[in-house]
């Protein structure tokens, strides 16, 4: 009698082509232009970061040419952003799979399972991330990129809170000033989606390329619905949900290639199988140095990603595409 093992339809080339090929048309932060791959930089294969070089703008007043005077020539200013390399795995055992695998082809489907875990697993990943560079921004610059128009306390009815409306979400991306045109998406919490939708402010548009499904707020923002949003208790009655407005690009999602990033195990005895998948990666808001203060082993946890001390803004406030707003929904 022949047996089909995990195995014998996982072949790490193919299942890491397939994965590799298809991200870009998997991923809601990929598909809604909110990551983006930086050109010319590679993940290299030892060292813990990356370094993302980047030029100044030009500055100063205009010089007025007068009669006998010299033009005075400037520098051009240059920086450096760091991202810190990430290295993450998982695995699943062959029982979960084995449900999924009748009537359809296997390797598409635990491809797209897995997949479908990474899309979420780097959502995580990301809003760490970002909770280490807004914790940096409040501690140390002020707090210039958050928008906080909660309320501790909202009455049962909820109609006293502040919840993310159009006035709201102009007003946030006002923190970026006259740059607050380049910010093209939202993340929210599904409470605040849920509000937003009955401002009937929504619109879906299948064709747009950058509607993930969730539709477009404000006929511009593209929005990714993720209930891992941070939320708070108010002092009283007050929930606080924590949105995210993003600009094209604002986060850099570079991919390296792990040593194994795809194997299968058996363990005869136990009559098991299991399927490990490993990613080497950076996912790092663009203008945000990772300074590595506080890493207790190898490779960042997820709450040490959420430390202030580990990120410093480094780009001009105007250049950093990523503002946050609290609401009460």
């Amino acid at each position: 009698m022949a047996y089909t093992l995990l195995a014998d339809v996982i072949v790490p080339e193919v299942f890491n082509n397939y994965t590799t090929e298809n991200t870009p048309d998997k991923s809601r932060l990929i598909r809604s232009g909110i990551a983006q791959a930086v050109p010319d930089v590679v993940v290299p294969d030892g060292g813990d970061t990356v370094n993302l070089p980047f030029w100044g703008d030009l500055d100063g007043d205009p010089q007025m040419i007068q009669s006998g005077t010299t033009i005075t020539t400037n520098s051009l200013s240059a920086g450096k952003d760091v991202a810190r390399i990430l290295y993450a795995a998982n695995s699943w055992g062959a029982e979960d799979l084995a449900a999924d695998l009748s009537g359809s082809d296997p390797m598409v489907r635990i491809a797209d399972r897995v997949m479908a875990y990474w899309d979420r697993a780097y959502q995580k990943v990301l809003l760490n991330q970002l909770d280490g560079m807004f914790a940096d921004n409040i501690a140390n610059d002020g707090g210039d990129l958050v928008l906080d128009v909660s309320s501790e306390d909202v009455d049962t009815d909820g109609l006293t809170g502040k919840t993310l409306d159009g006035s709201n979400t102009i007003d946030a991306a006002q923190r970026l000033g006259d740059s607050s045109e380049s910010l093209t998406g939202l993340m929210v919490h599904s409470k605040v989606y849920a509000n937003m939708k009955k401002n009937n402010l929504i619109e879906f548009i299948p064709e747009a390329s950058n509607d993930v499904g969730f539709g477009l707020y404000l006929g511009n923002y593209s929005i990714i619905v993720d209930d891992s949003l941070p939320t708070a208790d108010g002092v009283t009655s007050g929930t606080k949900y924590t949105s995210y407005l993003f600009g094209n690009g604002a986060i850099a999602i570079n991919e390296g290639t792990a040593k194994v990033p795809t194997e299968v195990d058996r363990t005869a005895k136990e009559s098991k199988e299991a399927l490990f998948s490993r990613k080497r990666f950076l996912m790092h808001p663009r203008g945000i140095k990772w300074v590595e203060s506080s890493v207790a082993s190898d490779t960042p946890e997820l709450a040490e990603l959420a430390l202030a001390v580990n990120h410093h803004r480094v780009y001009d406030k105007k250049n950093i595409r990523v503002v946050m707003a609290i609401t009460n929904g």
